[in-house]
């Protein structure tokens, strides 16, 4: 007769199917975000130099994007939406860099018998990424790429 799970592992399966896809889509909407930088830096340059920086940071291709905005001959006000388009991704970067650089645990209340519904950073617990804000910075992401889009277009 098969073993049967405990409530942990139980807790634990339900947990992978939606913090890892939680995850995939938090990692999905920003690398969307990344894609776009190559794209405008391919836009508004010659050569190929979008396919030269494949290893390039992504605060070495704001920076760079920053620089075409000011070059570009678009009126001051579309230069500063795109620079201001542009600061929008680096808070997100930094967001993002919460939880793709950091080994989490994940945190469940046995007593409660519910899932808590976040990450914690393992080196320091009171750092914390709870189901909503993964959802809030998915829809974030989905904004500041339409805004990025936007802005860079009009360059």
């Amino acid at each position: 007769m098969p073993e049967e799970k405990s409530n942990a592992d139980n807790y634990l399966d339900e947990l992978y199917e939606e913090l890892s896809g939680l995850l995939g889509e938090a990692v999905w909407a920003f690398s969307r975000i990344e894609w776009l930088t190559y794209e405008f830096i391919g836009h508004l340059t010659e050569g190929g130099i979008d396919k030269l920086l494949g290893d390039v940071s992504l605060r070495s291709r704001l920076s760079m994007l920053k620089k075409l905005a000011l070059r570009s001959g678009a009126n001051q006000a579309v230069k500063d939406e795109a620079i201001a388009a542009l600061k929008e991704v680096g808070k997100l970067s930094e967001r993002r860099n919460i939880f793709v650089h950091n080994p989490w645990k994940v945190y469940v209340d046995f007593d409660k018998r519910e899932f808590e519904g976040e990450l914690r950073q393992y080196t320091d617990s009171s750092k914390a990424v709870r189901k909503e804000e993964f959802e809030q910075f998915i829809d974030e992401c989905k904004r500041a790429q339409q805004r990025l889009q936007d802005a860079f277009r009009a360059l």
